[in-house]
């Protein structure tokens, strides 16, 4: 046989063996890699053992997550967070949740509350976003006269962001309640006329400014919040009582 020929063939069936054991390598390679996943999947080193909760005052965290199925023993990797964060959710108190892993065993719950801002005459609290939550406990909360809603139920449209008004002052606020010059608030033991609920948070903010100028018996108007007014207790328009 010509040698030439020979060694082209040695050649040919060197590199065939090379791509065959390459081949192999990368087979085993992934059959190794698989079961390292299986195992680290199921092994008890990275299931859940520890669940941190952060920001929990009044929500059931702990059975929203047994209904999700994070209950301890579950697979870290196989977790669905998603749905526990969905199922949190559903608690009222829950305004915003976020779930995260640590390894190797610790899930880490992060829970932003509604906190109650206001009471309504029907005796029904009022959050922070404006939800409806549940009778009042006697907690003192801002008086909020406007029409009442069931539980679980969104205050609306001026209702609402008389709420956002509560949040943006930064003082005491007893009363809220709407009268034939629109929004009034006893602020400070101050009667402040808010008007209209346009510009609220300007006209919050010259009223925080004003309202060390007002002398007893005195209303302070900030409708117009470029032309404040304080009024003597004869110009007042009527609004709602410290006491209700």
């Amino acid at each position: 046989m010509d040698p030439r020929i020979a060694l082209r063939r040695r050649e040919v069936e060197s590199t065939r063996l090379r791509i065959v054991g390459r081949r192999i390598v990368l087979v085993l390679s992934g059959i190794i890699v698989v079961m390292g996943a299986v195992w680290a999947i199921n092994t008890p080193m990275f299931s859940i053992r520890h669940v941190d909760v952060v920001g929990q005052l009044n929500s059931a965290v702990s059975s929203r997550l047994d209904q999700a199925g994070l209950v301890a023993g579950t697979p870290l990797l196989l977790a669905d967070l998603s749905a526990g964060e969905e199922a949190i959710l559903l608690d009222p108190w829950v305004k915003a949740v976020e779930l995260d892993r640590q390894f190797p065993d610790r899930l880490v719950v992060k829970v932003a509350e509604r906190m109650e801002v206001a009471v309504l005459d029907s005796g029904l609290t009022v959050s922070d976003d404006g939800r409806v939550m549940r009778e009042s406990t006697g907690a003192e909360l801002t008086r909020l006269h406007v029409d009442g809603s069931p539980v679980n139920s969104y205050l609306t449209g001026s209702s609402a962001e008389a709420v956002d008004l509560i949040i943006m002052l930064d003082g005491t606020v007893t009363d809220v309640a709407y009268s034939d010059v629109g929004l009034v608030a006893w602020y400070e033991g101050i009667e402040t006329i808010f008007g209209s609920t346009e510009e609220l948070s300007t006209k919050a903010a010259v009223a925080a400014l004003m309202r060390g100028e007002v002398q007893p018996g005195e209303s302070l108007d900030v409708s117009v919040p470029e032309r404040p007014v304080i009024r003597s207790s004869g110009d007042s328009t009527m609004a709602p009582t410290p006491d209700g």
